[in-house]
């Protein structure tokens, strides 16, 4: 198991005076032991306490929203914290999945992994309480953008671990992020549109009817700037032009000058997809 730096973060001070008044109204609620002695530090645990509350709903008399809410407050004054994956449609991708293991090991932070898929169950209607009122708890210790630093932490370590890898796009956050901005897709669009321009249609090229014809350029583009394993996927061509304008591609691809990717100031072997539209 790797071992990651411990980033201290001084918490917040708050006045011992409303803190003490919180904190003894928190612990005369009749329903404190009972949610106290209730442990939440995995996703089994959490989906157990889900089940608790089905089971016991009716004798606690309490709207699911209220005790979620309360179970939260409570785990957070004994500073037991939850990071839940899944909340607001998140998700884990390949370089950050020891995320979990760099928050519990340098924070004492747990990880909790809901479902936010298509199909929801009727327990779901927990994962707009708890993990809303824990994920707030967590922005106000350490910041806004505490996850947002520890996931580049760690996708940096992965990408300094793996430095010699074809990194897809979709495996690694930074690049993954990248690919969601304005700037990236109009240079991706830029790049296609270029080699487009550069192609010489024979005189009786002519595109299907309603068709949308492209090719699909991909290959993996090293940290000196080399390429290799080209495959180019053509859609809506005539047969007989596939050949011809996939050759001129090939050959415009192999002659241009191209600029390996960064991330954190390390230079990249990246896996590039771009696509080429024919007009």
């Amino acid at each position: 198991m790797k071992r990651y730096v411990l980033f201290l973060i001084l918490p917040l001070l708050f006045s011992n005076c409303n803190t003490s008044t919180k904190n003894s109204s928190l612990q005369n609620h009749p329903l404190y032991l009972s949610l106290d002695t209730i442990p939440i530090y995995n996703t089994e645990s959490y989906d157990d306490y889900k089940f608790l509350y089905e089971k016991n709903k009716n004798l606690w008399s309490i709207d699911i929203c209220e005790l979620d809410s309360l179970k939260a407050e409570i785990d957070n004054f004994k500073s037991e914290f939850k990071y839940f994956i899944g909340y607001e449609d998140e998700y884990i991708i390949k370089s950050i999945e020891n995320l979990p293991i760099y928050l519990k090991e340098s924070y004492n932070i747990d990880t909790i992994i809901i479902d936010s898929g298509c199909i929801r169950t009727g327990l779901d209607k927990y994962d707009n309480c708890y993990p809303k009122v824990m994920s707030q708890k967590l922005k106000d210790k350490y910041g806004n953008d505490f996850i947002e630093k520890a996931k580049r932490i760690v996708d940096s370590i992965y990408l300094i671990e793996n430095i010699d890898l074809v990194h897809k796009r979709s495996e690694v956050y930074q690049l993954h992020n990248n690919n969601i901005f304005p700037k990236y897709l109009k240079f991706q669009d830029l790049i296609g549109n270029e080699l487009s321009r550069q192609l010489n249609f024979p005189t009786n090229f002519k595109l299907k009817e309603n068709s949308l014809s492209s090719i699909t350029v991909i290959f993996n583009l090293y940290k000196t700037g080399k390429i290799d394993s080209l495959r180019l996927l053509s859609h809506g061509l005539e047969k007989h032009h596939d050949d011809n304008l996939k050759s001129q591609l090939e050959n415009l691809i192999q002659n241009k000058e191209w600029l390996p990717n960064e991330a954190y100031g390390m230079v990249l072997n990246t896996e590039e997809v771009y696509f080429v539209p024919l007009e």
